[in-house]
C-alpha cells in the first residue's frame, strides 16, 4: 500500500507534468547487473503492453501517476535524491520488501516479526515527512 497510495504519488509531484516525467524516464538507465539494457521509460511501456495483452486485470490509475504504476519501488526511489534519513528508510523499505513479500526463504519468526516492525515503522517516519513536505500527501 505504501509504494502503490505514497511513494508513486510524492515521486509523481516532483514532475509538473507527464511530459517532464516521461523525459526523466527516458534518460534513467535501465540495468541488468552492469549492462545496460535500456531507460526505466522503455521497462515502464514494456510492462504497459505486457499487462494490456491480458484483459484479466487491469491497472487502473486512480492516483494519476502514469508510467509510474509499472515500476518497481527501487525504480521510484531511485529516480530523485531523497534527503538522509529518508533515502536509508526507502532503501532498507525496498531491501525488505522483497525478502518479505516474494522470498520462498524461511526466517526464523521473531526476527522476522521485528523486522517487519522496523519497515512499518520506517514507513510511518516516511509517511510523517510526507506529508510535511509534500501537500496532498496523508495517506
Amino acid at each position: 500500500e505504501f509504494e502503490r497510495d505514497v511513494l508513486r504519488s510524492v515521486v509523481r509531484k516532483q514532475f509538473p507534468s507527464e511530459k517532464e516525467m516521461n523525459e526523466k524516464l527516458k534518460n534513467m538507465k535501465r540495468y541488468a547487473g552492469e549492462k545496460v539494457i535500456g531507460t526505466l521509460y522503455d521497462k515502464a511501456l514494456q510492462r504497459q503492453k505486457k499487462e494490456e495483452k491480458d484483459p484479466r486485470l487491469e491497472a487502473e490509475d486512480p492516483m494519476n501517476v502514469g508510467l509510474l504504476r509499472f515500476l518497481d519501488i527501487g525504480d521510484l526511489v531511485s529516480l530523485r535524491h531523497w534527503p538522509f534519513p529518508i533515502s536509508r528508510y526507502l532503501n532498507d523499505i525496498e531491501s525488505f520488501r522483497h525478502k518479505l513479500m516474494g522470498h520462498p526463504n524461511v526466517y526464523e519468526q521473531n526476527t522476522l516479526k521485528q523486522t517487519n516492525n522496523l519497515v512499518m515503522a520506517e514507513i510511518a517516519l516516511c509517511k510523517i515527512f510526507f506529508a510535511k513536505h509534500y501537500s496532498g500527501i496523508t495517506r
